[in-house]
């Protein structure tokens, strides 16, 4: 409460400077008032200058937080997108298909190298059931053919027919025992 701003002005040379003073006024016990003070001029010049400078960096921060924040979500997003569409190539069939790496070594490349090893387990996995498939299938035709083949030729009454039946009988026996086995690979 006892202190006071004021303006004052300094002569030199013949012109006018503006100043602002920051003055305590004290009463002495003789009745005199003493004034001390001190020229705040620079310091009102540097608080004018940062109210000034805060009214331009406060909204180009906020531009630029909305900017960058546009930009980072933009580049979240397309990774994202990238691996999202390497997943739906995957479900779709292609089992070639794999996330490319950025090399950057972050939470996304993590990911995406956990996700290519888990398409290249897929893709094995399927090969090895394709390989066996493609097995299973061949070893199920020959005793088919056989049979068929039987079955036709017992119109001839010519030939025995009992070694025919042995015959189609121990290629079912083969067939059931390639069925049981297709059965011990799916457990």
């Amino acid at each position: 409460a006892d202190w006071v701003k004021i303006e004052a002005d300094i002569y030199k040379s013949g012109l006018e400077e503006d100043r602002l003073a920051l003055l305590k006024i004290s009463r002495l016990r003789n009745g005199a008032l003493l004034l001390t003070g001190r020229d705040i001029a620079r310091h009102e010049d540097i608080s004018e200058k940062t109210r000034y400078a805060a009214g331009w960096i406060i909204p180009l921060t906020l531009i630029l937080s909305v900017i960058g924040g546009y930009l980072m979500s933009r580049a979240i997003g397309l990774r994202v997108d990238r691996i999202t569409r390497t997943a739906h190539r995957v479900i779709d069939g292609d089992l070639t298909g794999r996330v490319p790496l950025t090399g950057g070594s972050d939470d996304f490349d993590r990911l995406s190298d956990t996700l290519n090893s888990m398409f290249e387990k897929l893709e094995r996995s399927f090969n090895a059931v394709r390989r066996v498939s493609d097995h299973v299938a061949h070893e199920l035709k020959t005793p088919l053919a056989r049979v068929a083949g039987e079955l036709a030729s017992f119109d001839d009454e010519t030939v025995s027919r009992e070694p025919r039946l042995e015959l189609v009988k121990g290629e079912i026996d083969r067939l059931s025992r390639v069925i049981e086995a297709l059965l011990r690979i799916a457990r």
